[in-house]
């Protein structure tokens, strides 16, 4: 992971009228093993089905990593890992109907850092904003999750 990457996990949740709910957000530079503990304290708080981990480079062997956490922890999550292979800026790029609608709306308190990213996107920190698009893109499908978990890393 590059210095200067964050790692962001973003929550949400839909309700019946299609409208999204950000819930929480971690982002943060932390090591892979801060990162799972951190999905794992996500999941213990909201208790989603799933999460959603890219799973391109490096992050393919992470994916192996929350099942040594699960083991060492007792506490089970499911993780289904997800190939992305279209360009991060067209991916977020995508979100702007559903803000510029009012359909997406942040929980009191929310992560600074996402809102920042998400208010100066473009920029070299668009992580969070990535993340929000793979858990909303993945709640628009049938049985979608409400966490994704973004290392960061720029890959293609």
């Amino acid at each position: 992971m590059q210095k200067n990457d964050f790692t962001a996990i973003v929550v949400v949740a839909q309700d019946p009228s299609r409208y999204f709910y950000v819930l929480d957000a971690w982002l943060s530079r932390k090591p892979p093993s801060e990162q799972i503990a951190a999905a794992f304290r996500l999941h213990r708080k909201w208790g989603f089905g799933k999460l959603y981990l890219e799973t391109v480079g490096f992050q393919e062997l992470l994916k192996d990593k929350f099942t040594d956490y699960e083991l060492a922890s007792g506490q089970s999550m499911k993780v289904e890992g997800v190939k992305v292979h279209s360009n991060k800026q067209d991916r977020i790029s995508t979100l702007e109907p559903y803000f510029e609608n009012g359909f997406v709306a942040f929980a009191e308190g929310i992560n600074r850092e996402l809102l920042n990213q998400l208010r100066l996107f473009p920029t070299d920190h668009d992580d969070g904003p990535d993340a929000l698009h793979g858990a909303i893109s993945r709640l628009k499908k049938p049985f979608g999750a409400i966490s994704v978990l973004n290392s960061g890393q720029e890959l293609f």
